[in-house]
């Protein structure tokens, strides 16, 4: 069974969905962006872009697919604008404010192909700022998937170190990640993730999110255990944490091909 996002359960994208439509289908049509000046233009634009509350939750076709097909036709037959402004200009900017402003939520499989969305020389990888990377531990066979997984996560490292990235690893099971899927999504993963934490973007997490919503930050995984820690007696939760941090310092220096 495919696990929804918890947040795909607000329909994130129904309300800008449904003003948006309404803008450029009903009798309004598009507004005229040659009669605006550039701040009006902005305010228009983030008006019907820019989702405040809730993440953009981008499952094959989303809101920006909508303004190229239906707005953006009828933006073409525009005169330029009294600031020089064209609707190629319109399309420009309206990008920026939408994969700048907007916080995205991305399976792992549609990653590549969000990021390489482009229009003219500008580049989704360019403009996101604030993205969000999902995989479905129990849904995926990570024996067979995990070095495709950690190839499409790969492609993280070239994005600019101003990005808020975060990877969720959904599934049921105890939050610490001890259930086998985690534990094996995290074994082939985590030589990337180690990478990705070495990139130093502005904000780096990788967590554990189970159906009801529930998280947990891993990325202390990932920490190296000093000699003296090495030594202490540990139990519980403190125990697990010490064995997972141990084994990671394992995993993440093997390559993908000898797992």
């Amino acid at each position: 069974m495919t696990f929804d996002h918890p947040l795909a359960r607000h329909t994130p994208d129904s309300a800008v969905t449904r003003s948006l439509l309404a803008a450029a289908m009903e009798n309004q049509g598009a507004p005229n962006f040659g009669g605006m000046s550039g701040s009006e233009r902005d305010k228009w634009l983030r008006r019907y872009l820019v989702q405040r509350c809730y993440p953009v939750v981008v499952d094959a076709a989303h809101i920006w697919d909508r303004w190229t097909n239906i707005v953006y036709p009828r933006v073409q037959q525009q005169k330029a604008g009294n600031d020089g402004s064209d609707p190629e200009e319109v399309l420009r900017r309206a990008a920026e404010i939408y994969y700048s402003e907007n916080r995205f939520v991305v399976r792992h499989d549609l990653l590549p192909h969000f990021l390489d969305g482009a229009w003219s020389n500008i580049t989704v990888a360019m403009l996101v700022r604030n993205i969000t990377v999902t995989i479905d531990v129990e849904l995926c066979n990570i024996r067979k998937e995990g070095r495709a997984i950690a190839g499409q996560l790969e492609r993280l490292s070239h994005l600019g170190v101003d990005k808020t990235i975060a990877i969720e690893l959904l599934g049921s099971g105890p939050l610490n990640g001890s259930d086998w899927a985690t534990q094996e999504a995290i074994r082939w993963l985590s030589p990337i993730v180690r990478s990705l934490m070495e990139r130093a973007f502005s904000d780096f997490r990788i967590l554990k999110v189970t159906p009801n919503g529930k998280r947990k930050e891993l990325g202390p995984y990932w920490h190296k255990l000093g000699d003296l820690a090495r030594d202490r007696t540990w139990d519980g939760d403190e125990c697990f944490d010490v064995t997972m941090r141990k084994q990671i310092q394992s995993w993440a220096i093997q390559d993908s091909t000898s797992m």
